[in-house]
C-alpha cells in the first residue's frame, strides 16, 4: 500500500476522498450522510459537498478506535465554494471520543458577526477555543494541519497560526466526521470541497507539517 510519503505506521485513517474508503488499510470506511458526490480536487478526486450544502457530509461513527486523551492529529486541503454568513460556521473536520476522559475536537470556518476566522474547538465551547481572524478566498485550495496535545496547534498552509490548551468536554457522539460537526445543523455544513483527510495517532512535527504541504503544492498541484 503507497502513502504517498504519509508516516503509515502513525495514520489511523487515511481518507483520498475519491469515495469512502479509508486507504490506511484500518478498515474505517465512512459513511455518506446526504449524496456527498466525488469529482476532480486538488489531488486527484475529492470530496463534492456543493456551493449551498445543507445536508451532505462523511461520517465513522465511532473515534476510529482512539482515546483522544492522547495525542493525535489531523490534516486537510479544503476549498470553499460560498463564505460562512454572519453566525454561521462551516466544520472542514471534527473527531470525537468517549473513552477515558471525553474529548473532542472540531476545525472551522466562522463569521463571527462579520469577521472570518478559524476556530478550533478543544473539548470545550465557550473555553479551550483557538481563534485566527483571516479572510480567506472562495475556489482556493488551502491546507489545515491540527495537533491535538496537551498544547493544541493549528496550521495554515504549513505555517503555525495559534495554539490553545486541550480542556475536557462531554460528548455523546464518538465519531469522526468530514464537512459538518454530529448535530445536523444547516449553519455547520461546509459550503465546498474536501480533499485528503487524514486521521493520526499521534502529534507531527511543525517541520513534518511544512514539508508535507511543500511536496503536495509543489509537486501535485
Amino acid at each position: 500500500m503507497s502513502f504517498g510519503h504519509w508516516p503509515a505506521s502513525n495514520i489511523l485513517a487515511l481518507y483520498r476522498l475519491a469515495d469512502v474508503n479509508d486507504s490506511s488499510g484500518n478498515s474505517h470506511t465512512l459513511t455518506n450522510g446526504g449524496t456527498v458526490t466525488f469529482g476532480a480536487g486538488k489531488i486527484g478526486n475529492c470530496a463534492l459537498f456543493g456551493d449551498a450544502n445543507s445536508s451532505k457530509y462523511l461520517i465513522h461513527s465511532d473515534a476510529l478506535g482512539k482515546d483522544l486523551s492522547g495525542d493525535a492529529g489531523v490534516s486537510a486541503w479544503f476549498m470553499l465554494q460560498t463564505l460562512p454568513a454572519s453566525g454561521e460556521s462551516q466544520v472542514i473536520l471534527r473527531w470525537a471520543s468517549d473513552t477515558g476522559t471525553s474529548r473532542y475536537f472540531r476545525v472551522m470556518y466562522i463569521n463571527d458577526g462579520g469577521t472570518k476566522k478559524f476556530r478550533v474547538v478543544c473539548s470545550h465551547d465557550t473555553d479551550n477555543n483557538l481563534d485566527y481572524a483571516i479572510d480567506l478566498a472562495t475556489n482556493v485550495w488551502y491546507k489545515i494541519d491540527f495537533n491535538f496535545g496537551s498544547t493544541c496547534e493549528l496550521f495554515l498552509n504549513g505555517k503555525s497560526i495559534g495554539t490553545a490548551s486541550k480542556g475536557t468536554g462531554t460528548t455523546g457522539f464518538p465519531n469522526a466526521v468530514i464537512g459538518a460537526t454530529y448535530a445536523a445543523s444547516a449553519s455547520s455544513f461546509i459550503k465546498g470541497n474536501i480533499d485528503e483527510a487524514v486521521y493520526f495517532n499521534t502529534l507531527r512535527s511543525a517541520a513534518d507539517i511544512r514539508r508535507r504541504y511543500a511536496f503536495e503544492r509543489g509537486m501535485l498541484m
